[in-house]
């Protein structure tokens, strides 16, 4: 997974180059974007991050169902290391 990352010193600034990032990934049929998420930064402005990830194919995607036939067997009983209390000669 890459990440992207956006800084700057003005916010306003940072928020329309991550909104047009964003957009213009979305746009890709290839790529997945992760939400952003805003990081710490010391002093002012803001530092923004998202995840990006290849789209899954449609070769990768499939689904698989299993339908049991035979009858699961039983756990055998465990026996306990020491006899019950009351059962002590």
């Amino acid at each position: 997974m890459a990440q992207i990352r956006v800084m700057g010193s003005d916010l306003d600034d940072v928020r329309a180059v991550l909104d047009r990032l964003l957009s213009l990934v979305r746009a890709d049929p290839g790529l997945t974007a992760g939400p952003p998420t805003e990081l710490g930064m010391r002093g002012p402005g803001r530092r923004m991050v998202f995840e990006l990830l290849p789209a899954a194919t449609a070769d990768a995607a499939h689904t698989v169902r299993v339908e049991r036939t035979d009858t699961p067997r039983r756990a055998p009983q465990r026996q306990l290391a020491l006899p019950a209390a009351g059962d002590r000669p």
